[in-house]
C-alpha cells in the first residue's frame, strides 16, 4: 500500500528543487516573491504551509484547497486576488525589494564560496617545496 506524505512547511523550510532551490520560505517571503510559494501550493500536490503562511499568502477561505492534491485554475483566481489589491507604487516598491533581497543573497552566496575557495587552497601544498627541512 502507497502512502503519499504531505510536507507541511515552516518559515525554516528549505525548499530542494525549482528556482529557490536552498532558500527558506521565509527568505522567499523576504524577496517577495509570493507569487512562487502560491504556485507551489496549488501545483504540487505533497505541499502546503502552515497555517501562518498560508494566512500571509491570503490563501484562506475560498482559496484554499484539499491537500494532498492540486488545482490549477484556483491558482490563476489567487493571482487576480492578490494583484487586483495591489497598486501601482506597492508594485514598484515590491520589485526594488526583491532585487535588493535578491542582491543581498547573491552577495552572501559569493562570500562563502569565496571563503571556501580560500581555505581549499591554504590546505594545499605549495608548489616547489616538497622538502621541509634541510639538506646536507
Amino acid at each position: 500500500m502507497d502512502t503519499l506524505h504531505l510536507r507541511k512547511m515552516a518559515r525554516k523550510s528549505v525548499f530542494d528543487a525549482g528556482r529557490c532551490e536552498h532558500l527558506s520560505v521565509q527568505q522567499i517571503l523576504d524577496l517577495k516573491k509570493q507569487t512562487y510559494l502560491a504556485f507551489q501550493y496549488y501545483n504540487r500536490p505533497r505541499i502546503s504551509f502552515l497555517p501562518d503562511i498560508l494566512k500571509e499568502l491570503g490563501i484562506v477561505g475560498k482559496l484554499t484547497i484539499e491537500k494532498p492534491g492540486i488545482n490549477p485554475k484556483m491558482f490563476e483566481e489567487w493571482k487576480k486576488w492578490f494583484y487586483g489589491n495591489m497598486d501601482d507604487m506597492e508594485r514598484i516598491v515590491r520589485h526594488s525589494i526583491r532585487w535588493k533581497a535578491r542582491k543581498d543573497i547573491l552577495k552572501k552566496h559569493e562570500y562563502h564560496t569565496k571563503l571556501s575557495k580560500t581555505n581549499l587552497k591554504s590546505k594545499q601544498r605549495p608548489k616547489n617545496q616538497s622538502h621541509t627541512g634541510k639538506l646536507k
